[in-house]
């Protein structure tokens, strides 16, 4: 079965209504956080899943190498800096400060959407991977993008986002 392709954006609107699902957020961050996932990443290969996509490790590699760059030299620094000014000195609180670090989320969140369209242009829904039943596949999305990051994500984990997930869509 091949689904028909996406609408523009379709991912960026995926992404956020799973996102706004406090179980999907907290796991997204988890995996951040704890196994340096990038959640748009995560989020791809779940959009994928989602829409019966299976994805191997190495079209996981592949989808992780074409955006790292991004990641690296916009994505994390801006996330870097945010987190730095939220934990700041009690001498840098001040209106202004929060302004900007306001302005730099603002910012990062910008990153992440230009990022999803970056995947989503150069992996249309059907341009990669093997058609497969939705709820297997997004656990095996997941399990092939921790095999990139070379991490053992406990099953509970990805049990529970996939869950999360299924239950969104």
């Amino acid at each position: 079965m091949q689904p028909a392709p996406s609408r523009p954006g379709a991912f960026w609107a995926f992404s956020l209504k799973v996102y706004a699902d406090p179980v999907v957020a907290g796991a997204c961050l988890e995996l951040q956080d704890g196994w340096g996932a990038d959640v748009n990443v995560v989020l791809f290969v779940l959009w994928h899943g989602a829409n019966h996509h299976r994805l191997e490790k190495r079209n996981v590699e592949i989808i992780d190498q074409r955006i790292e760059p991004w990641r690296r030299q916009v994505v994390r620094p801006l996330r870097a800096v945010r987190r730095a000014m939220k934990d700041a000195p009690e001498a840098w609180l001040q209106p202004e400060t929060e302004h900007l670090r306001n302005d730099i989320k603002r910012r990062e969140l910008e990153a992440e959407r230009l990022q999803q369209t970056m995947l989503e242009t150069a992996f249309p829904l059907g341009s990669i991977g093997e058609c497969d039943a939705r709820q297997a596949t997004l656990a095996t999305n997941v399990r092939s993008y921790a095999d990139v990051l070379g991490e053992a994500i406990p099953d509970a984990l990805i049990d529970r986002l996939c869950s999360a997930i299924a239950a969104d869509i």
